[in-house]
């Protein structure tokens, strides 16, 4: 790396943004290109995405707690009897953790087998977040468990569409 990034700003590559809002005030760097991204506003549909347990936003649980004020922990290794979830993927909608959602992929479905939500959250949007990741691991529908509410599985099983 180059302290003052010295090539990088002469050539026009790249260009330096500060965080002032964070205590050391790193300087990032990108491309100029995206430089208007900075400052746009973020789209109210923007997707809904299943964190999977060692995603970089919750690899440190002290960062999943200062940004979404979630205490995640990743209980596959903790006795079954003094779990919640097995492989609990929290929700991420909008700029928000809305809850976390545990399944498994079972006879090519992928099998919701408890619902917490902590938040409010388009049934349409969690419905599309769940299914492409279904897709992703190779399940063609989803279905759900005894645990979760009437109202919700409904809203979430159904065949995978393209």
């Amino acid at each position: 790396t180059v302290p003052d990034g010295g090539l990088f700003i002469s050539s026009g590559i790249a260009i330096p943004v500060q965080a002032t809002d964070l205590p050391d005030q790193p300087v990032y760097w990108n491309l100029p290109e995206d430089e208007a991204g900075w400052n746009a506003p973020v789209a109210n549909d923007a997707p809904t995405r299943l964190l999977a347990p060692l995603d970089h936003l919750l690899y440190s649980r002290p960062r999943a707690k200062e940004l979404f004020d979630l205490d995640y922990k990743f209980e596959a290794y903790t006795p079954v009897r003094k779990r919640r979830f097995y492989f609990a993927l929290p929700v991420l909608w909008r700029d928000d953790v809305v809850g976390l959602i545990d399944g498994k992929r079972e006879n090519g479905a992928w099998r919701v087998t408890d619902l917490q939500l902590l938040k409010h959250i388009d049934p349409d949007a969690l419905r599309a977040g769940l299914h492409r990741f279904a897709r992703i691991a190779g399940a063609e529908k989803v279905t759900a468990g005894r645990k979760v509410e009437a109202k919700w599985k409904k809203a979430l099983s159904g065949k995978i569409e393209d």
